[in-house]
């Protein structure tokens, strides 16, 4: 059963608008007070004669994600949990890279980065030059271990919330935000609710284990219309918690 909140984002997802309650929630971006990102949001919106998708309390959030989206930005909370760390952890890697010349700063706010962090970050190393990682999980661990090695910088994981939940051993780095519990989720127990979003944007992130939990409520926005494959390890210990 849904909580109050994940229900109140539930509801915020089927609409263009949003609060900026919803926006900080969601990608970590605190609107209007980051004044860069606002500034150039509202600059964005009047070449396009859409000044009304930002307004003192609440924005179009379509419309921001198609702003990020031409800027080539994400989230930085968004572009951390892609390399399976914490934000405070992506910080440390920014600033130890700044004192040693080497600024990956994508725009004038310091919440937002670029699309091609992931690459930039593996440019790096000499070692990730020509290889290809088996999957989500080695790349995560192998890069963590070259910022330790190469940088001495501790990196905090962040690792999938369905995944710890369901004993998984090793358990799976996280790759992006659940929408509507906000916890993170990897490649594996994650699936897209569609939402009517623009084509050009991606949908939401949902975790299968709370897709299972409440499926009645989010069948109807099953990006596709196909239902959710459903791990046998969900199955299992959900089985087992009905008992």
């Amino acid at each position: 059963m849904m909580s109050p909140d994940e229900r109140r984002r539930l509801h915020s997802l089927q609409q263009p608008r949003c609060s900026l309650e919803f926006v900080r929630e969601l990608y970590g971006l605190d609107l209007p007070k980051d004044d860069a990102l606002w500034r150039d949001f509202r600059f964005w919106l009047g070449r396009r004669g859409k000044l009304d998708g930002a307004a003192d309390d609440d924005v179009n959030r379509h419309q921001f994600e198609l702003f990020l989206q031409s800027k080539e930005l994400v989230p930085k909370r968004w572009a951390a949990l892609r390399v399976g760390m914490t934000e405070d952890s992506l910080d440390r890697v920014f600033a130890r890279l700044q004192s040693d010349g080497l600024s990956l700063r994508y725009h004038a706010s310091p919440h937002v980065v670029g699309r091609r962090l992931e690459r930039d970050l593996i440019d790096l190393f000499n070692e990730f030059r020509f290889r290809t990682f088996v999957d989500h999980n080695d790349f995560c661990s192998r890069l963590h271990e070259a910022f330790v090695a190469s940088f001495d910088i501790e990196i905090e994981p962040v690792f999938c919330a369905t995944a710890l939940e369901l004993g998984r051993k090793p358990p799976d780095y996280a790759h992006d935000v659940d929408a509507i519990t906000l916890l993170p989720v990897s490649l594996r127990y994650q699936f897209w609710l569609d939402f009517r979003k623009p084509l050009s944007l991606r949908p939401e992130c949902c975790s299968k284990l709370f897709y299972f939990d409440n499926a009645d409520e989010l069948r109807p926005f099953l990006a596709g219309g196909r239902d959710v494959d459903i791990p046998e390890e969900i199955l299992a210990v959900r089985s087992e918690v009905a008992r």
